[in-house]
């Protein structure tokens, strides 16, 4: 049971919002990395989440990883949760499952619970604010190969 819902905005990477991630859990999860401003940090931090904060490498950002399994045990029976809801910054629901590149801006909403392990979190849904365009075709920084 959902006990509170929270809205962090800020730059993503990595996001896999339509199609679950099986690599290291074969029922699949979707997830997204959210860079965290002072504010939203702090946010966080005050929410209590059993989440660890991470830092990227080139200048030592922090960002959280939400994720949102596709289908989770519960007390024996199996339960589909299916895929969070992707918005466009309109709160348009987006279909056509466009790439969101790294870089973008987003809002994520997420509900929190109590469990024996302290507080849980769930992805429920993304409203891409600022689509920076993937485009798989061309490298990052430039490189011709």
């Amino acid at each position: 049971m959902a006990t509170q819902q929270l809205y962090f905005k800020g730059k993503c990477q990595w996001a896999k919002v339509y199609k679950p991630d099986t690599k290291f859990n074969p029922e699949g999860v979707y997830s997204i990395d959210v860079f965290l401003d002072e504010k939203h940090l702090s946010k966080f931090k005050d929410a209590g989440l059993q989440l660890k904060i991470r830092y990227n490498e080139e200048d030592k950002e922090p960002y959280v990883t939400f994720k949102r399994p596709d289908k989770q045990l519960i007390k024996g029976e199996i339960v589909e949760r299916g895929r969070p809801l992707v918005l466009d910054k309109d709160d348009n629901p987006i279909e056509d499952e466009r790439a969101i590149g790294n870089g973008s801006i987003v809002t994520c909403k997420i509900v929190t619970y109590d469990t024996l392990k302290g507080k849980g979190h769930r992805l429920e849904a993304v409203r891409i604010e600022d689509l920076v365009e993937f485009n798989q075709d061309k490298p990052e920084d430039g490189l011709p190969f």
